[in-house]
């Protein structure tokens, strides 16, 4: 069977963090509170966007070097300033409610479906104004749901429809950040030039480019205009 048009699916889906608010600001916020709170430094702590999407335990284990059994009890530290800070933290993005609004008027139905625990993603969700959502579904381990694929299918159930029916939204997270990229942007340059100093007339464009943009980059970072 074919799939439907998207614009004819009459279920849409929404991820929360980064589609519908803009919750970035709050993520560092929260994380630089955590772990200084933990005793990590500034240099310690990183670049905190990468904080931002992923699951909290997850995050802390992976980028911090905590036990998954100490990175439930750091999340719920991170909870615990999180729910200090007011709704002007997580602002919605701008043209979300005329785009909501929007799709309401032509017949659709709205739920998010998002990593974020469920209680207090509903609590953001009405803090916004955002009544546009017929269900908020989150992660909620005692009605088991703990993964982002769990929300989806109980967003999916609440409103009565099939995978079929919906379509999701949701923002992608770049794969590198720019620590990352200055680290390939080097890793490129020496394999460029070292394989120039092989064939010199076949690369030299390539080599001169990557030295280029890494030039271009120092200058940037040295200005302060790269953060």
């Amino acid at each position: 069977m074919e799939a439907l048009e998207i614009c004819k699916r009459p279920v849409v889906l929404f991820d929360f963090d980064g589609t519908v608010a803009d919750t970035g600001r709050a993520v560092m916020t929260s994380t630089r509170k955590t772990l200084a709170a933990r005793g990590f430094s500034e240099a310690q702590m990183g670049d905190l966007r990468r904080m931002i999407g992923p699951p909290l335990w997850k995050s802390f284990h992976d980028f911090y070097g905590f036990t998954r059994e100490e990175s439930l009890v750091v999340a719920d530290e991170y909870r615990a300033f999180f729910d200090e800070l007011g709704p002007e933290e997580y602002p919605v993005f701008d043209g979300i409610p005329e785009l909501l609004d929007g799709l309401v008027a032509q017949g659709h139905r709205l739920a998010v479906a998002t990593s974020r625990m469920e209680a207090k993603c509903i609590d953001m969700v009405h803090e916004l104004g955002l009544s546009q959502f017929e269900a908020v579904v989150g992660m909620n381990p005692p009605q088991g749901r703990e993964t982002k694929a769990d929300s989806v299918r109980d967003a999916l159930a609440a409103l009565g429809a099939a995978a079929g029916d919906a379509v999701m939204m949701a923002a992608v997270a770049p794969l590198f950040g720019p620590a990352a990229y200055v680290r390939f942007l080097l890793a490129a340059t020496l394999v460029a030039l070292g394989w120039w100093a092989v064939r010199r007339p076949a690369t030299i464009p390539l080599a001169g480019f990557m030295a280029l943009t890494l030039s271009v980059y120092v200058v940037f970072k040295t200005a302060g205009l790269w953060n």
